[in-house]
């Protein structure tokens, strides 16, 4: 398998190369699949700079799903699945109603596609969501989602946007679970290839 698993996207040249590095093909030929809540011409706008930075690293088969419709396909034949940042309930509940997350685990775990996080899917790829309503800056569960397992590509969660005010409340949640935790500031990345971990920083 093939994650990258980042804050805010391809913030970073660094990360940049990283992503370029997982993909099989050149980026000229390769399709990328973004998977968004869009419901708000500010998600709208976050999602074209996503598109934006893509371009600018020479792909151009862009696709855009927007969970907010009813039904994913059934399969896909994107060489990169990104799943986009907003709520993590929110999303992973969207993801479930729609049959996008069974699409998304078995195109990541063959191998067909490489996983791409950006926030909340940064921390859905990970074993459950918890963390993603952990601390003051942390979602709030809305919608009352009861089952918080996530995808499980990764044994190990994501907390994104660190800062080190926030360090602490990461050491509060470290204790209460037994997985690991990898802080990712927003010019951070983890790059996971099968058992590999590397954190990607300036």
């Amino acid at each position: 398998m093939k994650l990258l698993l980042t804050s805010t996207g391809w913030a970073t040249d660094a990360i940049k190369q990283a992503f370029l590095s997982l993909l099989s093909k050149p980026p000229q030929v390769c399709s990328i699949l973004l998977i968004a809540c869009i419901e708000s011409p500010q998600e709208q706008e976050w999602t074209e700079m996503e598109k934006e930075e893509l371009h600018s690293m020479g792909i151009e088969k862009i696709s855009v799903y927007n969970l907010l419709e009813e039904k994913a396909p059934a399969k896909t034949t994107a060489d990169v699945l990104c799943v986009c940042g907003g709520n993590t309930f929110v999303y992973l509940d969207r993801l479930r109603k729609t049959g996008m997350d069974q699409m998304i685990k078995q195109a990541v775990t063959s191998n067909q596609s490489v996983y791409v996080g950006i926030s909340a899917g940064s921390i859905i790829a990970g074993p459950d969501i918890e963390i993603g309503g952990w601390g003051s800056l942390g979602d709030p569960n809305e919608i009352d989602l009861q089952n918080l397992q996530g995808f499980g590509l990764t044994g190990t969660t994501i907390f994104p946007h660190y800062t080190p005010v926030q360090e602490q409340e990461v050491k509060e949640f470290q204790a209460r679970v037994s997985y690991p935790i990898v802080t990712l500031t927003d010019d951070e990345a983890l790059k996971i290839v099968d058992d590999h971990q590397e954190t990607i920083s300036l």
